[in-house]
């Protein structure tokens, strides 16, 4: 467990300017964000990530570059990076590979793998977060990138996943701006970072097999979004769809508008997915901030603006209606809920 042809013009304009209502709409107001809305997710913040002592086993040796490893009673292993060999550190389950020439900040390095009473204790995070690692000390720095590789519990449908970090500062869980790539057989994913942290990933269930996707099929309407974190504010939160497999266009707006103690509130959301595969009765979009056509993937509210978005959106239509799953992570929350509308 640690682990929808319509007039062409028409879908056109929503593919530029739907995405585009989240970049520009000014915000202003407050999120309220500890309202429990949509299924049962309470808001509430990530605890500190620990160690927890018997959780995790795995091998104790770090090897590459003759350095020795060493594991705690919690399954902590550590090694020592050096310049003539690097570091190879693995617990069985997760690894990294440090070059020769990553000159890090901390010379003794450590690795565990998180287990089950390391994932945060509300809806999202237990449905869509499964695996991950703690990568320490937290802060270490690196000239040359460092690979992370870790096995999942469980196969993966996905040929990426979002990976999320650990904010200390902040205490929640954030977009690492990092897409993993996972390899063939759907059990092992790796990606690269340059400073150390508590890494995650975005590995939701996949949704229910709607009606068959055509490989030009273009998908595109309006209709509404219920889920976190809009349903907290005032009004109704509108949905933009516009899919087409054309330049894998993938993008959801979310405009929620309303007035709260006689101010304006609103709360924006740009969703675009830079890579898109269409799995016939659903549509997989995989989300970050680094841009793809029609914009960034952004989160506007009260707070701050263009927040990056990282995450993974299913696209299905069934019974006339189009249907878009959405598990995404911003700073300071996630964006987690259903939109759909009319076909």
């Amino acid at each position: 467990m640690m682990r929808k042809l319509r007039n062409l013009g028409f879908v056109v304009a929503l593919l530029v300017i739907a995405p585009l209502f989240s970049v520009f709409y000014s915000s202003c107001g407050s999120n309220e964000m500890g309202i429990r809305k949509f299924l049962d997710f309470s808001g509430t913040p990530a605890p500190p990530m620990g160690n927890n002592a018997g959780d995790v086993g795995g091998d104790t040796g770090a090897n590459g570059g003759g350095n020795d490893g060493g594991a705690g009673g919690d399954g902590t292993v550590s090694g020592t990076w050096s310049a003539s060999g690097g570091l190879r550190l693995t617990d069985g389950v997760s690894s990294i590979d440090v070059p020769a020439d990553a000159n890090p900040s901390n010379a003794t390095l450590t690795l565990r793998t998180l287990s089950q009473s390391d994932i945060p204790d509300d809806e999202f995070f237990q449905v869509a977060f499964q695996d991950g690692v703690e990568l320490g000390p937290s802060g270490t720095t690196f000239s040359t990138p460092v690979t992370v590789r870790v096995e999942l519990d469980t196969p993966t449908l996905y040929s990426k996943l979002p990976v999320i970090h650990y904010d200390e500062e902040a205490g929640a869980w954030e977009d690492a701006g990092i897409m993993a790539e996972v390899a063939e057989g759907g059990t092992l994913v790796s990606f690269q970072v340059d400073h150390f942290s508590s890494y995650g990933f975005l590995n939701p269930p996949p949704p229910p097999t709607g009606d068959t996707i055509g490989d030009g099929e273009i998908i595109a309407g309006t209709g509404g979004f219920s889920g976190f974190p809009f349903d907290p504010l005032p009004g109704v939160t509108d949905a933009y769809l516009t899919y087409s497999p054309f330049g894998d266009a993938f993008g959801l707006s979310l405009i929620n508008v309303g007035v709260q103690s006689g101010a304006s509130v609103a709360s924006t959301a740009g969703l675009n997915a830079t890579v898109v595969e269409n799995r016939g009765g659903f549509v997989v979009g995989y989300v970050t901030f680094a841009g793809g056509l029609g914009g960034l993937s952004i989160f506007n509210d009260g707070t701050g603006l263009n927040k990056p978005v990282t995450g993974i959106m299913f696209l299905r239509k069934t019974g006339g209606q189009w249907i878009v799953q959405v598990y995404a992570v911003y700073e300071g929350g996630v964006i987690f809920g259903e939109a759909s509308g009319s076909l």
